[in-house]
């Protein structure tokens, strides 16, 4: 038995034992990214960029602070970010989601 989100499973139910035990699924984290980077209200803005195996998609929130998410599906690697004159390395995991905010 799962939890669904429109057809990703989110949450994964293990029914062996008396106890319901709810594991989270790897969209399930994947989520949780998503949803503590763009909170009520937020706009997403434009990216650009084009490494294979990193999807990014970038937020301004209410507050003014703005936030990105970085899913990087292949090998550990190292990413720059530019947003006007500001520039930053970051390193991503392999396999991973990372959550960058700033104001």
């Amino acid at each position: 038995m799962a939890t669904r989100l429109g057809t990703t499973r989110v949450i994964s139910l293990d029914l062996e034992s008396m106890v319901i035990k709810p594991r989270p699924s790897g969209n399930y984290w994947a989520m949780k990214h998503y949803t503590y980077a763009a909170h009520r209200g937020s706009k997403r803005f434009d990216t650009q960029g084009g490494l294979e195996g990193v999807a990014h998609v970038a937020f301004v929130n209410p507050d003014g602070a703005k936030t990105v998410v970085l899913s990087n599906t292949g090998a550990a690697r190292k990413v720059q970010l530019r947003l006007g004159n500001l520039m930053t390395e970051v390193s991503l995991p392999a396999n991973s989601v990372t959550n960058l905010s700033w104001v």
